[in-house]
């Protein structure tokens, strides 16, 4: 019976986010009590099921040349010992659901992360879609088909292992697991996420006048917008630790909408350098940053050398950092308008 009851909430589920992929997005958003007891959660940039401590149909929706595609990655998550202490919640682009073995989180963002917190010792087991293929490591895995890649990430002590199309992940409390897939930047992260290497990430996006922002914490470390405008946008970003690390801002062109070739990056007011790729920044011991931009979205990775309370700003270059030979030639052009005026007069004399 139960059985049963999982194919056809799988099926379900397939169908939801392929009518996702194949319609406008941003309609339905929500949590969806349905009448078996289980819950629909869907958003505009994922969709999936919850029933019983398993989460059915985990897909994600890119937009690609202006066309939605909805790529199923998980037929299911399911953890052991979840016990859900409540309904799903959705706030602020986030889908809870609080656990007596954790906390299950998805973030509606188009990198479409899902984590879970462990507070006791648990155990995640996940069965891949039929289309992706895997590349297991120790602490994460690529997991990938034709156009998409994600990140499966282990932050703890245990070992990701892997059975034909499952991977079991161990947690112990405290430990965490995160999905992230990858947008703008194509290239597998796990493995800088599991190193350290990758502090966390945030995302913007402009909500009518409300501004909507999500943040992804692989470490411990708060970021919260300070400004924003279409112009510029300033973030801070407070860490307990003070080795170095890259965080990843993924911003909306609603929130802010500069082409690259006009944008400065600072910190703390001092300007970075940019570096030649991601790899470039997430491996330098320096100031520096590497930014990507499709039709909507601007990613930008920033390393920062120590952490402390710091300051990102993103800006449009000013007038006074382009404008100076604007400004000489339009005093140029005046001189020559003024002497070709009189000389037109002599002329009429």
């Amino acid at each position: 019976m139960k059985k049963t009851l999982i194919a056809a909430l799988t099926i379900s589920a397939t169908l939801v986010v392929l009518s996702i992929g194949n319609s406008s997005a941003g309609t339905g958003v929500g949590v969806e009590p349905q009448d078996d007891g289980s819950y629909e959660l869907c958003g505009r940039h994922i969709c999936y099921t919850y029933f019983e401590e398993v989460f059915y149909g985990y897909a994600v929706n890119m937009t690609h040349d202006g066309q939605v595609t909805t790529y199923p990655v998980f037929e299911m998550v399911q953890l052991d010992n979840f016990q859900a202490m409540g309904a799903p919640t959705f706030g602020e682009g986030v889908f809870t659901i609080e656990g007596s073995s954790g906390t299950s989180r998805a973030h509606d963002i188009p990198m479409g992360v899902m984590s879970f917190q462990a507070n006791i010792a648990n155990t995640a087991n996940f069965q891949l879609s039929p289309d992706m293929g895997v590349i297991l490591s120790d602490k994460s895995a690529v997991i990938g088909a034709d156009d998409f890649r994600g990140d499966l990430v282990l932050l703890g002590s245990g070992t990701l292992v892997k059975n034909n199309q499952d991977i079991s992940v161990p947690l112990q409390p405290g430990d965490r697991y995160y999905f992230r897939a990858s947008y703008l930047y194509e290239e597998s992260l796990g493995s800088d996420i599991a190193a350290g290497r990758i502090a966390g990430e945030m995302y913007l996006e402009l909500d009518g006048q409300n501004l909507i922002s999500s943040v992804i914490d692989y470490q411990a470390i708060d970021m919260e917008v300070q400004f924003s405008d279409e112009d510029k946008v300033e973030i801070s970003a407070d860490a307990s630790f003070v080795d170095g690390s890259t965080v990843i801002l993924t911003i909306d062109d609603s929130a802010f909408d500069v082409p690259l070739n006009k944008m400065e990056v600072e910190l703390d007011g001092k300007t970075l350098q940019l570096a030649g790729g991601v790899k470039d920044v997430i491996s330098s011991g320096e100031g520096t940053y590497y930014a990507l931009q499709n039709e909507d979205s601007t990613q930008v990775f920033i390393n920062i050398p120590h952490f402390s309370h710091r300051t990102i700003t993103l800006s449009r270059i000013g007038p006074e950092e382009i404008g100076m030979d604007f400004y000489l030639g339009a005093t140029a052009s005046v001189l020559l308008v003024a002497a070709a005026t009189v000389f037109l007069f002599k002329r009429k004399d």
